[in-house]
């Protein structure tokens, strides 16, 4: 019943989605550790909580764009869900908005094969990068990314490899620029001084290094049987997954490096839009609906049980 359910994309899909991670974001938002009093961080949270929607909305055209899964609302489910699990990411709206622009970088690159103009969507993918980078430093780590993309799809032009260039050049003279007219020009400077702890025995929070670790080797192993069956079966999702393992790699590494540091473990998010794809076409191998409904009662459970959990304690 579940999974006939989501496995559709009608309005009624959106609704029930929306709604249930709106109750859960407030609950924590109002409930949790860090819960927000003042009319300034009740707007900030609402903010955030428009940014996530417009990432699911993202991932779910980007779904039906690429083709990466068969159409349902399942990668939304899962992304849903693991923004639950990972409930720190809900109290920091500076990464949501952050994730939003990167899920714009992503749209871009996963649209260069068939684009005909293939160096403006590399261009436009660095520059969200940098719109990115604006709320989370960390984000310029995802480059990288682009860069594996243009090695892989149009390596071949001499123009692709300068593009990302020209956009951090752009980038760099509007933002600077706009810092002069504000009179803070140290911005930049201070924005992007990324500082990585050297002495994690004093700052590093061994429970959220469990956590990731536990989370990064489960997500391994599935890529590993996602990747072996589509290509046993010789289905072309492979390409459009490498792309977003790239992501997820680079993801992975952000959050262990950011562990230490203000920011914590809620760099996280940005591994949540692979790995929700990555949960998709890994449920899409099950061909026993009760097998099938039993994963999907016990992923969503589950979540929400730990975050209940920690609203009680």
């Amino acid at each position: 019943m579940i999974t006939r359910f989501f496995g559709n994309t009608k309005p009624i899909n959106y609704i029930v989605i929306f709604f249930f991670l709106g109750l859960f974001y407030f609950l924590v938002l109002f409930l949790g550790p860090n819960s927000v009093s003042t009319t300034s961080e009740i707007l900030l949270g609402v903010t955030g909580y428009v940014f996530l929607v417009g990432q699911i909305l993202i991932l779910d055209n980007l779904t039906k764009k690429t083709k990466i899964s068969e159409v349902s609302s399942l990668p939304m489910l899962f992304f849903s869900v693991l923004v639950i699990a990972f409930s720190e990411v809900i109290t920091d709206t500076s990464i949501l908005i952050c994730n939003f622009f990167l899920l714009l970088a992503s749209y871009q690159l996963l649209h260069l094969n068939p684009a005909k103009k293939i160096n403006i969507r590399v261009f436009n993918a660095a520059i969200w990068v940098c719109v990115a980078s604006l709320f989370s430093p960390f984000a310029v780590f995802f480059i990288f990314p682009v860069y594996l993309a243009v090695y892989f799809y149009c390596g071949n032009e001499l123009r692709n490899w300068l593009m990302p260039w020209a956009a951090i050049g752009g980038f760099l003279l509007i933002t600077y620029a706009i810092l002069m007219l504000a009179g803070n020009q140290d911005f930049l400077r201070s924005h992007y001084n990324l500082v990585i702890k050297a002495n994690f025995s004093e700052d590093y929070n061994y429970r959220d290094y469990t956590r990731l670790t536990l989370y990064a080797l489960f997500m391994t192993l599935m890529l590993i049987l996602v990747f072996s069956r589509l290509r046993n079966l010789g289905q072309g999702r492979i390409t459009e997954l490498r792309g977003f393992t790239n992501i997820f790699i680079t993801a992975i590494v952000i959050t262990f490096l950011s562990l230490g540091g203000k920011e914590g473990i809620r760099p996280i998010l940005f591994s949540f839009s692979p790995t929700a794809l990555f949960l998709t076409n890994y449920f899409e191998m099950f061909k026993k609906p009760r097998l099938k409904e039993f994963l999907l009662i016990l992923v969503i459970i589950l979540p929400l049980t730990v975050t209940i959990l920690k609203l009680v304690s």
